[in-house]
């Protein structure tokens, strides 16, 4: 059953719910600063037992085990990982969930409960195929390939220049300044966005910075876990004082900051019943460009080989580096290509709909509402499991496998209709 959770704002702009279990197909953000946990569950089968009682019976105990912490845990776990592995010598099952502390919530979440254990999914077998790589996975200490350098740029910002690249700055004059950005989405001809991390927008046009924007929340949830995990901590100048993202505010200081910044937003948050107090939101420095002209994204389609697709294209894509710290490319039809350190496609991750985030630019949202579901030869997204079965597909708990001459792809299924995939290709031309 699909639980659509509302933003409530209580301490901050989005919460998740105390005490909550979310599957990890939830748009959450998980708490970095808090290492991860694992829970692991055994239990005995009868030989007449199916798989599907099997695992229904790990499921069971491991979340009791859970069920029985989450008190402990106030904003609630999202799982990262299960795998179930059978011993048929020992006839014994063994769950393992792997957890993270969730931070906050936005759009779609899917709770785990006594109801809903289905989503407790995983392949069963450890030698099997290995499993999707979700959304919402993190790595705590991310191990970068050395030609992907970290991001290390001096966050002042005065209301004419961002991180030392003054408005009018050419984009190789920006290049030169930050070293390189974590995301890059052509919109047309001459205009094209830049980010780095998740909440830092640059726009060039005709290859002129001409705007940039902040926003604690500037991408939505299912985008922003896209993206590579960058520590920036801003501070705007202004009237000779310097006013940082984590400051808490009092009147006369963002009046300080509204005269410098026109378009700087605070977000109020309270402690109790009658203490509040304000913190920057978002703040723009130049313009934000009108998307009057959006040129489509190419699309992979069937009639080309995957290297000839990425040869032609390439530079039509959206580019960025992922949460994994690898570098892809994004289709305009949801497709993501993960390539190599030496630039080989490694696998396609075939994304869930990326929705519109609730305080986001609206030049994100523009881009973002152009992106058309994911296709790849006859499996498409929102696919039945009748449908993935005629095509000769094997069924394994809400995950579709399926094997063609050119690819062996991994299909993530909720009631019964398939939303998002990994595609690990056999043949590149």
């Amino acid at each position: 059953m699909k639980i659509i959770v509302m933003s409530l704002l209580v301490l901050v702009c989005h919460t998740s719910y105390a005490h909550t279990l979310y599957s990890r197909m939830s748009e959450c953000e998980p708490n970095l600063s808090i290492n991860g946990k694992e829970f692991r569950a055994t239990v005995n089968y009868k030989r007449s037992d199916s798989k599907d009682d099997q695992i229904n019976k790990v499921r069971q105990k491991l979340y009791r085990i859970i069920s029985q912490q989450l008190n402990d845990y106030p904003n609630g776990l999202i799982e990262q990982s299960v795998l179930f592995i059978n011993n048929s010598q020992t006839k014994q099952v063994t769950g393992t969930v792997a957890v993270k502390h969730v931070k906050r919530c936005t759009g779609k979440t899917y709770h785990i409960t006594q109801d809903s254990l289905e989503l407790l999914t995983a392949i069963v077998n450890k030698n099997d195929f290995p499993a999707i790589k979700f959304t919402t996975e993190y790595t705590f200490t991310p191990s970068l390939p050395e030609e992907i350098k970290p991001i290390d740029v001096d966050g002042k910002i005065t209301h004419n220049s961002v991180f030392g690249v003054p408005l009018g700055a050419t984009y190789e004059e920006a290049r030169a300044k930050l070293e390189r950005f974590s995301l890059q989405w052509p919109i047309n001809d001459n205009l094209f966005i830049a980010l780095i991390g998740r909440n830092h927008l640059f726009i060039f046009e005709n290859d002129i910075f001409k705007g940039y924007q902040y926003h604690h929340s500037l991408l939505p949830m299912s985008l922003a876990n896209q993206l590579e995990l960058v520590t920036l901590d801003i501070e705007l100048l202004a009237n000779d004082a310097i006013f940082s993202t984590k400051m808490l505010l009092t009147e006369n200081q963002k009046n300080t900051l509204k005269k410098a910044y026109p378009t700087v937003a605070f977000q109020t948050m309270h402690s109790d019943n009658e203490t509040s107090f304000s913190k920057i939101e978002s703040v723009q420095v130049g313009k934000l460009a009108d998307i009057n002209q959006l040129k489509p994204l190419p699309c992979y389609k069937n009639n080309a080989s995957f290297n000839q697709f990425l040869t032609q294209q390439k530079e039509k894509l959206v580019s960025l580096i992922d949460v994994n710290d690898k570098r892809s490319l994004l289709t305009g039809c949801s497709q993501k290509f993960t390539l190599t350190g030496n630039n080989k496609l490694k696998e396609i991750i075939l994304l869930d709909e990326i929705g519109n985030g609730q305080n986001n630019a609206k030049t994100i949202n523009t881009l973002v509402s152009s992106l058309k579901p994911w296709t790849l030869d006859n499996v498409k997204y929102g696919q039945t499991a009748s449908e993935l079965l005629a095509l000769g597909a094997t069924l394994e708990w809400q995950q579709a496998l399926l094997e063609t001459p050119q690819w062996h792809g991994i299909f993530e299924m909720y009631d019964d209709v398939i939303y998002a995939g990994k595609i690990i290709p056999l043949a590149l031309d």
